[in-house]
């Protein structure tokens, strides 16, 4: 007993000697969130581990982002603190963030980082004091990233790339990664992974690469590695005469090696030698041999005819080929038999267009003849024919037997509106005859003149709609007027309302007047409304058909004259005198009105004063009221006189309580006055006055350039030639030549002359122009004056005279004689 109780003793011993008692504090650093559930924590060392201890807060809560520190936790002492064990009792929380556990013990402070994410209950919760693997301790005692490739590149054959906790290796592009570390090289072509073409190449495999290699019958293409194209000819060309087949063989790329193309020949065509006729594409992108074409057959040589020779030269020794031409010519003095035609063509045969041998016989001369210049001219006011004798030249011929058709203008050259064609023909004594034409042109610009228009027409009917006829209108034209149309025609049917009618004159010229133009006016025959009373109003009523009406008078008002009722009248439709109301007053026990009153007219007088109404004047001598003349008129009741109107205004009737205004110039109304519309004269008529009931027609022959004219002076006519000659026309060069030109015009027109194609500087001779005036001074027309003519001057000249209301244009020819002498 004693040995056992030594040896307990011993062992007692043992055991006291090894464990020894330690103090630790604890610093609790919480996350994101709270928690009341219960946490126990043990201390773990590299000699052991402690006991459990539980750790309370203040309150019984770990509150969020919060410190907790917790002393005098005694326990065994557990060497080197390795980390500590949480646990986290179920409770109110599911889990519990915890950032950092800070324990202090035997002057050592200890960090313990939670990577592990949140404790969750019912286990313990290792928190190492140690970094995860990845990660190193920084001087503050956290876990940082370590970059294994800084060391030995991190064991990676190639490339090294540091990741947050980790790495990995990669390897250069045509190689792979094998036990993570090491690289090998990647056969692309063995696992049909290459992006070769198969069609066109073969795939090759290198260390780290590929090859697209062409096969056979393909080429590289430029920029591009892992495709190649066909080896193709280019396109052949299609000779003249010659068909290719395929045709595929004339476009690009159309061959590949190997292929063929066929040639053969049109009509007209041959092959040099027909067993050669194929050729195939190479792998040189070329052929086998040169372009095959077909050539034209060859038509036999000719024989010159007598008197005469073939052309081109080589046709009398060689002859010429398919589609080309020969021409048979003969010696001057002689020409081809019956016309016949010079030229013959290569057939496709190989024989010619013409078999019959050329023959020349001797000729004589043939006539030639060169026209006048065609004459162009307006004709003058009123005229239906212009004489151009002044204005025509002669005809050029080699003989002298040249006459002008149609016959009857060799005696006289005076023609009619529109366009005249002389035929001028040239006959030598063979009968053999050439002729050419000219135009004699004239021109009618005059339009159809109104010689009558009808008026305005104003009907009244009972329906809706009545028949309206009226005078025809009349038309005149210098040379004819040649059509009339319009917008309706007498007898029509016309409702209503107005309705305006509108005729248009037209001549062969296409010259067109619309001017004459009218209303018809159709208006249903009834009563109008009666104007209304001053100082009163008016009601119209309705008794079986039977119009009247009645005038209501404002307070202190009484009609002027007779009772406050008027009639309509069945046979004039018209009203009875509407009477104004005026101011009223009983009339003085003496029966004697004041000044400017006088008794009311009429049967129930009443024994009332009234004042005159407007458009009265109150006479102060007779005591009476008296109407304002025509011309007068007041505005006021009882005015003691009566106002003459302004200038350009006045009245329709005598009693006027006001003054209409006048049309004024260019314009006219029924009755001269605004009040029924003034309308602008019609073209070719003016109005000069104000007050006017119809425009003046324009003196005969002329016309405006619009409606609305106010004076005779905007009547006139476009100008007209009266004259327009070269004096001499045929002038020997040296000598002076005068080109006149005179026309007359309303108004008077200007002048000016010049030549068509004008002659270059120094090359014609000195130039005057000079005013042709009469006695008065009056400018009849321009004198275009060549002091010394030289050939240059020859030509065409253009007069043109105008004026505001057109233009007219003719030409001369002016011909110059060489002085040989």
């Amino acid at each position: 007993m004693q040995f056992k109780g030594s040896v307990i003793l011993l062992f007692l011993f043992g055991c006291f000697t090894v464990v020894h008692s330690r103090s630790y504090t604890v610093l609790i650093i919480t996350g994101s969130s709270d928690t009341s559930s219960r946490v126990e924590i043990k201390f773990v060392g590299d000699i052991g581990t402690s006991s459990a201890h539980i750790l309370t807060p203040r309150g019984g809560t770990f509150k969020r982002l919060s410190k907790y520190a917790f002393r005098g936790l005694n326990d065994r002492d557990v060497g080197e603190l390795n980390g500590v064990e949480i646990y986290l009792h179920s409770g109110s929380s599911s889990s519990w963030p915890i950032k950092k556990v800070l324990v202090v013990s035997n002057g050592r402070r200890y960090v313990f980082v939670n990577y592990q994410g949140d404790i969750y209950p019912g286990k313990w919760t290792y928190i190492r004091a140690n970094c995860p693997f990845g990660f190193k301790k920084a001087s503050d005692g956290s876990c940082v990233d370590n970059n294994e490739c800084l060391l030995a590149n991190g064991g990676c054959e190639t490339f090294c790339h540091n990741n947050v906790g980790s790495y990995t290796c990669s390897c250069r592009s045509g190689f792979e990664l094998y036990n993570k570390l090491r690289c090998r090289d990647i056969d692309e072509c063995a696992r049909k992974t290459d992006d070769c073409d198969d069609q066109s190449t073969t795939c090759y495999n290198y260390k780290g690469i590929y090859e697209c290699r062409c096969k056979k019958g393909f080429k590289y293409i430029p920029n591009n590695k892992r495709r190649c194209e066909l080896i193709t000819c280019h396109p052949v060309v299609e000779a003249q005469g010659t068909s290719v087949s395929p045709s595929e063989c004339l476009v690009k790329n159309g061959r590949k090696v190997g292929d063929q193309c066929t040639f053969s020949c049109k009509a007209g065509y041959f092959l040099p030698d027909p067993s050669k006729n194929t050729m195939t594409c190479l792998d040189t992108s070329g052929w086998d041999m040169a372009l095959i074409y077909c050539r034209p057959k060859r038509c036999p040589s000719l024989t010159p005819p007598a008197n005469g020779y073939v052309y081109p030269p080589f046709c009398s020794t060689t002859g010429n080929t398919f589609k080309q031409s020969c021409y048979y010519q003969c010696n001057k003095g002689y020409t081809l038999k019956n016309d016949q035609n010079p030229e013959i063509v290569c057939t496709k045969s190989g024989a010619w267009s013409n078999s019959t041998p050329a023959t020349c016989v001797k000729v004589f001369v043939k006539p030639w003849i060169n026209c006048p210049t065609s004459v162009m001219v307006t004709l003058a006011p009123n005229a239906s024919h212009a004489d151009v004798t002044a204005l025509l030249s002669k005809p050029r011929s080699n003989v002298d037997d040249v006459k002008m058709f149609p016959e009857k203008y060799r005696t006289s050259l005076v023609f009619p509106a529109g366009t005249t064609k002389l035929t001028y023909k040239a006959t030598n004594k063979n009968g053999d005859f050439a002729q050419c034409t000219t135009n004699i042109i004239i021109e009618d610009k005059e339009p159809p003149k109104v010689v009558y228009c009808p008026p305005n027409i104003y009907k009244v009917v009972n329906g809706q709609s009545t028949q309206v006829s009226w005078t025809l209108p009349k038309f005149s034209d210098n040379v004819g007027v040649t059509k009339v149309t319009s917008t309706h025609n007498p007898g029509d049917t016309f409702k209503v309302g107005p309705l305006p009618v509108y005729y248009t004159a037209s001549d062969a010229a296409g010259n067109t007047i619309s001017t004459c133009s009218f209303d018809v006016n159709v208006k249903k025959a009834e009563c109008p409304k009666p104007p209304a009373p001053d100082g009163g109003t008016i009601s119209v009523h309705d008794f079986n058909g039977y119009k009247y009406a009645t005038i209501k008078c404002n307070p202190g008002k009484q009609v002027f004259i007779g009772m406050p009722t008027i009639n309509c009248h069945k046979d004039t439709l018209k009203w009875d005198p509407v009477p104004d109301c005026v101011d009223s007053v009983p009339m003085p026990s003496s029966g004697i009105c004041d000044q400017g009153y006088v008794k009311k007219g009429g049967i129930h007088s009443q024994n009332i004063c009234v004042k005159c109404p407007r458009g009265y004047a109150y006479d102060t001598v007779t005591k009476n009221c008296t109407k304002c003349p025509k011309g007068q008129y007041s505005d006021r009741e009882s005015s003691l006189s009566c106002t003459p109107c302004p200038l350009n205004q006045g009245t329709l009737t005598d009693g006027a309580k006001a003054c209409l205004h006048k049309c004024s110039p260019g314009q006219a109304s029924a009755n001269g006055f605004e009040n029924f519309q003034c309308q602008f004269c019609r073209q070719g008529f003016y109005e000069d006055r104000y007050g006017s009931t119809a425009c003046k027609a324009c003196p005969s022959g002329l016309s405006t350039l619009s409606i609305g004219a106010s004076h005779l002076n905007d009547c006139g006519v476009r100008p007209s030639f009266t004259e327009f000659v070269v004096q001499p026309n045929n002038v020997t060069e040296g000598n002076q030549v005068d080109i006149i030109c005179k026309g007359t015009g309303v108004l008077a027109p200007s002048f000016s002359i010049k030549k068509v194609v004008p002659t270059l500087d120094g090359f014609g001779g000195p130039v005057m122009k000079s005013m042709i005036l009469d006695d008065s001074r009056k400018v009849l027309g321009l004198r275009y004056t060549i002091t010394e003519t030289t050939v240059h001057d020859a030509g065409s000249y253009e007069c043109e005279i105008q004026n505001k209301f057109g233009k007219s244009e003719s030409s001369v020819t002016l011909r110059v004689k060489l002085n040989t002498s």
